[in-house]
């Protein structure tokens, strides 16, 4: 079974985000990084489950990557994997869902 995944527009400028701070200070650790976050993206095509369902919004599901964390849903029906955010794990998470 293959999944689309679709990065929506938060998560595509939470990546940019991510790539522009790590450049300024670790350019080689912003290539590894993104290099790192879009393979284990590229994965959820075909196992979209394998990462635990986020309590207490059980919609979304957390992939961990480095240290930034993907909150992402999964429609079966669709087929399809939708990344809402990329974050830094160290953000409040429940503030950020409000």
């Amino acid at each position: 079974m293959c999944y689309e995944v679709v990065l929506l527009s938060t998560a595509t400028e939470d990546i940019s985000d991510m790539l522009e701070y790590y450049g300024r200070f670790y350019p080689g650790t912003a290539r590894k990084r993104y290099a790192e976050l879009m393979e284990k993206l590229r994965g959820l095509s075909s196992q979209p489950l394998k990462y635990p369902e986020f309590e207490p919004k059980p919609k979304y599901r957390r992939m961990v990557s480095g240290d930034y964390l993907a909150l992402y849903s999964v429609n079966e029906a669709e087929k399809m994997v939708r990344v809402y955010r990329v974050i830094p794990g160290k953000l409040n998470l429940d503030e950020l869902l409000k």
